[in-house]
């Protein structure tokens, strides 16, 4: 439900940013255009696309059932890797389009620890998630250091690229935009991750870098792989 709702007032705010461009009267040649909106959709159904495979593939290798990341107990074995695969391939795939636009806030950390207290800050989150679970029915979180990798390694495309892409275009509307595509592209709970990617864009402007929340990312896998796997799955 809550994705339907996303998916909704993404489409709604979508609509509500080209209304307001006004049209282009002549057509203009550009030898190597900008990254636009489309791009990020499309590199985003890829990487998912690419992670559903890869964990097609392995399930077949490892249990020989090519529908492992859908049995109840095999899929806990599948699932680090595929979120790894879902949350690394936009960075590597977005590496090209990064190189014909500007690269904002993708230099050193600056502020409050340099972006380090991103982690603590991650921590608290998900205990708060983990505590609030239960009584609003959202699904568990794979807290796998893999995962954790995964979704630093994101963090430019997510919180530098997809910003300044929605920027160029929506002008406004982008940092609504960017927590609502954050929410939909990565699959999970949807309206925390609306809440974790708002946070992140604001910490991103506090940290003065994607760095320094990737960083963030990192201090938060390990801390919490310090925990017993009994505490770890209330989350």
């Amino acid at each position: 439900m809550a994705l339907a709702f996303g998916f909704v007032a993404f489409l709604v705010l979508v609509v509500l940013g080209e209304s307001r461009i006004e049209p282009l009267r002549t057509v203009e040649v550009v030898e190597n255009p900008l990254p636009g909106p489309g791009s990020l959709y499309l590199l985003v159904l890829l990487a998912l696309a690419l992670a559903l495979g890869v964990a097609l593939f392995l399930g077949k290798a490892l249990f020989a059932n090519l529908l492992a990341l859908f049995t109840p107990y095999q899929k806990a074995q599948l699932l680090p890797s595929f979120f790894f695969c879902v949350r690394t391939l936009p960075f590597w795939g977005a590496s090209p389009l990064a190189e014909a636009a500007p690269s904002p806030g993708a230099g050193a950390p600056r502020g409050l620890g340099g972006g380090f207290w991103v982690g603590p800050a991650l921590v608290l989150a998900l205990f708060a998630y983990g505590l609030v679970r239960p009584f609003l029915g959202f699904p568990t979180l794979p807290l796998h250091l893999l995962v954790f990798l995964g979704l630093a390694l994101m963090e430019p495309f997510f919180r530098g690229l997809a910003p300044w892409a929605f920027g160029e275009r929506y002008r406004d509307l982008a940092p609504y935009l960017s927590a609502l595509f954050f929410a939909l592209a990565v699959p999970g709970p949807t309206f925390f991750l609306l809440l974790l990617g708002a946070g992140l864009l604001w910490a991103k402007e506090r940290a003065g870098s994607v760095v320094g929340v990737a960083l963030g990312w990192v201090v938060a896998g390990v801390v919490l792989a310090l925990f017993p796997p009994t505490w770890l799955r209330r989350f």
